[in-house]
């Protein structure tokens, strides 16, 4: 048998020992448990999804062992890059790969593009020129990569690329 007390919370009388428990805060932890053991799963296809070729990566700038994504983009990038991400919050939306918590959507949109498709899409008609910045460049050489890439679309089309002069 339970009651709810003044402060909301909901005791039930322990039949064995006549004693009151908190079963509310009993299920609280239990739903934790669970969804901690859910994070637990999807931390583990991350790091599945780090084996698949090119995700290994940063997509921008290419410096091993990416620790972030953006699960708007699809990509997966080191943390310098997901700060110049942040810059451009109307296009790219970035979460820690271990720290932040990730829904099983976001895993299958990122699953389903990755850094390999998306370099395919935003990258199809880099100029020979055009310099890649790498993560042993400046914050403003990638800012300028990044911004070209997602938020220009300079390399998608002839038409959105700005124009060049020697």
């Amino acid at each position: 048998m339970g009651y709810r007390l003044s402060d909301g919370t909901f005791r039930m009388q322990d039949q064995e020992f006549g004693g009151l428990q908190a079963s509310a805060q009993e299920s609280e932890k239990e739903r934790v448990f669970v969804m901690a053991s859910d994070q637990e799963r999807i931390r583990e296809r991350i790091k599945e999804l780090l084996k698949k070729p090119g995700n290994g990566n940063c997509a921008d700038c290419g410096v091993a062992d990416p620790e972030w994504a953006s699960y708007t983009l699809g990509v997966f990038v080191c943390h310098s890059c997901s700060g110049l991400h942040r810059n451009i919050a109307q296009i790219s939306k970035v979460k820690s790969l271990l720290l932040d918590p990730w829904s099983s959507s976001e895993l299958e949109f990122i699953d389903s593009v990755g850094n390999n498709a998306a370099k395919a899409k935003y990258e199809q008609i880099v100029p020979a020129f055009y310099y890649r910045p790498t993560s042993k460049d400046c914050m403003l050489l990638r800012d300028q990569w990044i911004r070209a890439k997602y938020e220009r679309k300079e390399f998608m089309c002839v038409e959105m690329q700005e124009p060049y002069s020697a």
